[in-house]
């Protein structure tokens, strides 16, 4: 049985008390690094200070990631995640309910390799910790972990892109690859990639425009509009991509509140590989 991917504060406060939920903070703060350009910091220090009553805490990089890879983020084997997935308390017939004190984006990374795994009871909550304080809900300290569990992973290889496939995807016109970085860096005037400017032929929907003010997603019909005038409501096939696959996964769960989730595909490694690659085009 399958679960909205959106819900509100309303929705998860008046579920709290059921077995079925597991709920998890997600949050990493990208820190600067002259040498690496990010070093990313799980906020499992500011988890303890205050978080939603129940929830645990989901480590990214050391624990839903596969670690032994060149690059930060890599998406795990579907034995590592299932393995990590279990440690957690989370098991096949649960509804996992994420959120991130910072940028949702985290959150919606997590959404994506569930989705990719094969759990599709699986939602991301609208803007996260901040909405559940200014609704005035309650918070807890500490630590808090569910018992352990059985989870069993199925990769599904049609929601993940490698750089053979973005190579096939911006060379048929029927399309849209979709940059989710910033306008700076899509146009080259920010370089942090290795090259400056963004995959040839790709075009941008910045994550940051897909959300209000609050950090909350823009209503389905805005939505939409931003999709629409890049042509990723009608493409074929769509890739979203970024720096590392993070972002990404934010425009590719926003693609799907505005209705669009086939046929969709993230570029894991993202720019974080194609810019290392000068044999792989670019443009500014």
């Amino acid at each position: 049985m399958s679960a909205p991917i959106l819900v509100d504060v309303e929705w998860l406060a008046a579920r709290l008390a059921s077995g079925d939920l597991r709920i998890f903070d997600t949050t990493v703060v990208l820190e600067p690094d002259p040498e690496r350009i990010f070093n990313p910091v799980p906020q499992v220090g500011a988890y303890r200070e205050t978080h939603i009553p129940g929830a645990g805490f989901l480590d990214l990089q050391r624990d839903f990631s596969d670690t032994a890879a060149p690059l930060r983020f890599t998406l795990p084997s579907a034995q590592a995640f299932a393995e990590s997935a279990g440690a957690s308390g989370i098991s096949n017939k649960h509804h996992v309910v994420l959120y991130s004190s910072t940028n949702p984006m985290w959150a919606t990374r997590f959404w994506w390799m569930f989705r990719t795994f094969g759990h599709d009871r699986v939602s991301v909550l609208d803007g996260g910790l901040a909405a559940w304080h200014a609704a005035g809900k309650p918070t807890r300290s500490g630590d808090e972990q569910y018992p352990a569990a059985e989870f069993s992973a199925t990769l599904d290889p049609s929601r993940v892109a490698d750089k053979a496939d973005v190579l096939t995807a911006i060379g048929n016109e029927s399309n849209c690859v979709v940059n989710a970085l910033g306008r700076e860096q899509h146009g080259g005037e920010t370089v942090m990639y290795g090259r400056p400017g963004h995959i040839a032929n790709s075009c941008n929907v910045p994550w940051s425009e897909l959300l209000d003010d609050s950090g909350c997603f823009l209503p389905v019909d805005s939505l939409q509009s931003h999709f629409e005038q890049v042509g990723a409501l009608s493409a074929d096939e769509v890739v979203t991509y970024c720096g590392g696959g993070i972002a990404a996964s934010l425009d590719l769960f926003a693609l799907a509140l505005a209705g669009r989730e086939a046929r969709v595909r993230l570029y894991d490694n993202s720019l974080s590989e194609w810019g290392r690659d000068d044999s792989l085009p670019m443009e500014t």
